[in-house]
């Protein structure tokens, strides 16, 4: 190996990791951009209060909740042997 292609590995070399850390440091400047334009900016200032999840129970849902039958028999019928069918309306 002549001492000119030993340079020209050297420089190839040194070029390969100069594209690589200037990919790196891009990608930590970009990260870095993110942060401080997207990042934690605090509490909200703003305050819906506390909105139900379940549909029918929201002030802001648009069904009504259907009632469901008792799976648990009212002290009325405890006594009794009731074989009752439930209808969901």
């Amino acid at each position: 190996m002549t001492r000119a292609e030993s340079q020209d590995n050297n420089d190839n070399a040194m070029r390969s990791w100069l594209v690589l850390m200037g990919i790196a440091a891009s990608f930590l400047v970009w990260g870095l951009l993110v942060y401080v334009s997207v990042g934690d900016k605090g509490a909200p200032n703003w305050n819906f209060g506390v909105v139900e999840d379940i549909p029918g129970q929201s002030s802001y849902s648009t069904h009504e909740t259907k009632r469901l039958p008792s799976l648990i028999p009212s002290s009325e019928t405890a006594g009794q042997n009731a074989t009752r069918q439930h209808v969901m309306e």
